[in-house]
């Protein structure tokens, strides 16, 4: 656990039992690479709730990716969940713009930057699949609460009325 911020940072054990098996196969890189990454795509949506007024509670790195823990219970407006959401995929794009910059500019290896945009790429598509609880699912049940008055959610749709 990291205490460096407001909330924690907790890290789950097969998380380091990963890291471990990546160091002894010689892709400790790629793996600190995608899961600082996830890091930061994590922050963006912890920066964007803590603007909002949301408690973070901890982001929690986990072996196939991580989650901002918030309490907020489903009880705040659309519009800011939906910015919430959003936060992620919009650090994936900046970090790629950031990526291509260092590439332009000729700075590190081009191979590395080019793995660092396609994981970013990878990340956000992957988020961005509308599929609750991933932030393309967050950012439909959203966009579809501004509009809509959303009744009930069951896990084999959206009852709307």
């Amino acid at each position: 656990m990291t205490k460096w911020l407001p909330f924690p940072i907790r890290v789950h054990p097969l998380f380091v039992l990963l890291a471990l098996l990546c160091i002894v196969t010689g892709y400790f890189m790629e793996i600190a690479t995608l899961f600082g990454i996830v890091l930061i795509h994590e922050l963006g949506h912890a920066a964007a709730a803590k603007n909002f007024g949301w408690k973070i509670r901890e982001i929690q790195l986990l072996p196939f990716g991580g989650v901002a823990v918030v309490d907020h219970a489903g009880n705040v407006p659309a519009k800011e969940e939906l910015i919430v959401a959003a936060a992620g995929p919009l650090q994936n794009a900046a970090m790629v713009a950031f990526a291509w910059v260092m590439m332009w500019v000729g700075v590190g290896e081009a191979a590395w930057w080019e793995y660092f945009i396609r994981a970013n790429m990878m990340v956000a598509l992957f988020n961005l699949m509308p599929i609750l609880p991933l932030d393309g699912g967050k950012m439909l049940l959203s966009a579809c609460g501004c509009f809509l008055t959303i009744t009930a959610i069951s896990p084999t749709g959206i009852c709307v009325f």
